[in-house]
């Protein structure tokens, strides 16, 4: 008990921690509450792709994989706008939803131009489906 005792008495429970900015690859300062901003965006993209991944909602998988491809399309990054479209066109083909399957073709071939991917997009348009 003593030490316990001792060991609250030592710890200071009202500081609040303290955080030091950070310097980001353009050189600039960023602040703390963009740090869990970061943290929170990233926390919230990962809820989407598991809505994806275990809804049965088709409304709900769709609105989430359209977010996360136009976020993924935003950051300039290809290959996740490549795989979150796949699984847009794979639902949409399930369901018949043509404006679905118009949009995943669109950003498809899109990203397999950006990753310069010419025998895919080949591959892709040699489809009669599409």
């Amino acid at each position: 008990m003593k030490a316990v005792a001792l060991i609250r008495n030592m710890i200071k429970e009202k500081l609040k921690p303290e955080y030091k900015s950070r310097v980001d690859e353009a050189g600039e300062i960023v602040s703390p509450p963009e740090f869990s901003q970061r943290g929170i965006v990233a926390a919230a993209k990962n809820i989407l792709a598991g809505i994806v991944d275990n809804s049965k909602n088709y409304q709900m998988k769709i609105a989430s994989l359209r977010y996360l491809i136009q976020d993924s399309r935003n950051q300039s990054d290809h290959i996740k706008a490549l795989d979150y479209a796949k699984k847009l066109y794979v639902e949409a083909s399930e369901k018949y939803d043509d404006d679905n399957i118009i949009l995943s073709s669109q950003v498809i071939l899109n990203s397999l131009a950006n990753v310069k991917q010419t025998a895919k997009i080949k591959e892709f348009l040699g489809n009669k489906v599409v």
